[in-house]
């Protein structure tokens, strides 16, 4: 019987290749990444915030299953600002340490370090599952400090120690910090400890994600450079002579400072002013820091949209005129004093009175800035004008008293000084003598005889609204002199007629629609443009 040897032969053959086969494909599967059949190993990335300006902060890793660099550490890489980071692989936790190369250390010397289970950030003795949400804060020096610091806390958090942290300055005034890890902290500004916004014992102020602090008010946004065209000043008399006025403003939707509000710098003369930004429309309160306040309690605060000056109960678009009085001391007068009152319950200093200030040649002079129009009695404690029991003299812009006469200019330059159109003999011929001219022909004022003389400016002999005209051209540069008597019919009776701003000046002159003249202004009300269109002489 013949054996079937080939049958054994394959069936061997085959095992030996199914043999092969398997070590062939454990030493492959040796060969290839890790991540191709199993996950790799955990990493962790450690984030610290060298709140404490090291030059380089190091960290040190250990864990008994862990053999890092020995004691300090290695140097942790930059990342952004302050903040630095350390990946280990191959890790689920970690134990920390952070130092400024082995100098200084946190935890401290002989503590346990930190234990770290996923990527976290450590800020200011406290530890984040992710990046702290930061607090930058812009703050303008109004006051000029020499150095701008903030102090800042938060319920639960390490902040720094009074005075705080020195702000970095930036351009045009602002100081700005970046405050990270708090997401609502309380700020407080100073110049070193000395003065302080709060002021002290006060609360400081919340604030939450990016703020800019301005003159006493927050804004979302820069106000010096997106809000330009909503900025003007307030003006406000110091009335009632209260220590420091203050100014509360306010609208519905804007973010405007607490009351009472913000301390108004003084101009001088009496005069307070505070520039409000970014907010247009507001209305304003005045007080003195909330005991007694203008409009009164309960009341809505006055609606301003442009700069404007308050004195009195009044609103103007210009400063309101302060009134010059000059008296001509008598022989027998010691120095005098002036008196003045609006009412008898509405009075200047009390009686003598002011001191009047010597201007020589026996004049003297006061300046009355409470009143654009008043009363007043002139005295030297032994003497008095008018005499005891009359009523004062009313009085308004300039004016001189000597001898028993009032005039509207200095009586004694007008003896040898007699000018055509300077109605009060101050050698300048401008807008004081039109308004003069403008208050006689309304019949608020009386002009003596010489003054009439000057202020017929046409020399027909007659003081009237073509005098008036021919003063303001001759001003405002459209003439440069008076016409000659005869030239006077001729130029008075041409058809003129003129355009003014809100500040009544003239803007334009006009002789018909092809023929007149345009003026432009500064902000001092000088002209310093003159356009001239077709023939106006």
């Amino acid at each position: 019987m013949k054996k079937n040897i080939g049958i054994n032969k394959i069936i061997f053959i085959v095992f030996l290749a199914s043999i092969f086969l398997i070590i062939g494909i454990s030493v492959v599967s040796n060969n290839l990444p890790a991540t191709s059949y199993a996950s790799q190993e955990k990493t962790i990335t450690v984030h610290y915030h060298n709140i404490d300006k090291w030059e380089i902060p190091f960290i040190y890793c250990y864990m008994d299953d862990y053999e890092g660099a020995s004691w300090p550490g290695i140097q942790m890489k930059h990342e952004k600002g302050d903040w630095y980071s350390h990946t280990v692989y191959d890790m689920s936790q970690i134990r920390v340490i952070f130092s400024d190369n082995g100098k200084n250390q946190n935890p401290g010397q002989g503590e346990t370090g930190y234990l770290v289970k996923n990527d976290m950030w450590y800020y200011n003795g406290k530890w984040y599952d992710q990046e702290p949400q930061n607090t930058v804060i812009h703050y303008y020096n109004s006051y000029n400090w020499s150095k701008v610091n903030i102090y800042y806390y938060q319920e639960g958090f390490n902040t720094p120690d009074w005075p705080g942290m020195a702000m970095n300055r930036k351009e045009d005034g602002w100081y700005t910090y970046e405050i990270v890890g708090l997401d609502h902290p309380y700020v407080i500004f100073n110049d070193t400890g000395n003065d302080q916004i709060p002021e002290q014992d006060a609360p400081g102020f919340q604030v939450t994600g990016e703020k800019w602090y301005y003159n006493g008010t927050w804004y979302d946004e820069n106000p010096l450079t997106n809000n330009d065209d909503l900025s003007f000043k307030v003006h406000y008399y110091n009335y009632h002579d209260w220590n420091v006025p203050y100014i509360y403003y306010y609208r519905n939707g804007a973010f405007t400072p607490d009351w009472p509000g913000t301390a108004m710098k003084t101009e001088g003369d009496g005069w307070f002013e505070y520039e409000i930004k970014g907010i247009a429309s507001p209305k304003v309160i005045f007080s003195d820091k909330g005991a007694n306040q203008i409009p009164g309690q309960k009341e809505d605060g006055f609606t301003v949209s442009k700069e404007a000056w308050y004195r009195n109960g009044l609103w103007s678009d210009v400063r309101p005129l302060d009134i010059n009085i000059y008296f001509y001391k008598p022989d027998e007068w010691n120095k005098p004093y002036v008196y003045y009152y609006e009412s008898d319950s509405d009075t200047g200093p009390a009686w003598p009175g002011a001191a009047m200030d010597d201007i020589g040649n026996r004049w003297y002079k006061y300046t009355i800035r409470k009143y654009s129009v008043a009363k007043i009695l002139f005295n030297d404690n032994d003497h008095q004008i008018p005499d005891e029991k009359q009523e004062g003299f009313e009085v308004a812009g300039d004016m001189w008293y000597k001898d028993g006469e009032w005039f509207h200019y200095n009586p004694d330059m007008a003896e040898d000084y007699n000018v055509t159109g300077d109605l009060n003999g101050d050698g300048v011929i401008n807008e004081k003598d039109a308004d003069l001219l403008d208050k006689y022909l309304s019949g608020e004022i009386q002009l003596t005889e010489e003054q009439k003389k000057l202020a017929d400016t046409n020399g027909d002999g007659v003081v009237d609204d073509k005098d008036y005209d021919i003063l303001n051209q001759y001003i405002n540069g459209e003439i440069t002199e008076f016409p000659k008597e005869d030239e006077t019919e001729g130029f008075t009776d041409r058809n003129v007629s003129y355009e003014y701003d809100k500040l009544g000046r003239v803007i334009k002159v006009i002789y018909d629609s092809e023929n007149y003249i345009e003026y432009v202004y500064d902000r001092n009300g000088n002209i310093t443009d003159v356009k001239v269109t077709g023939k106006v002489n």
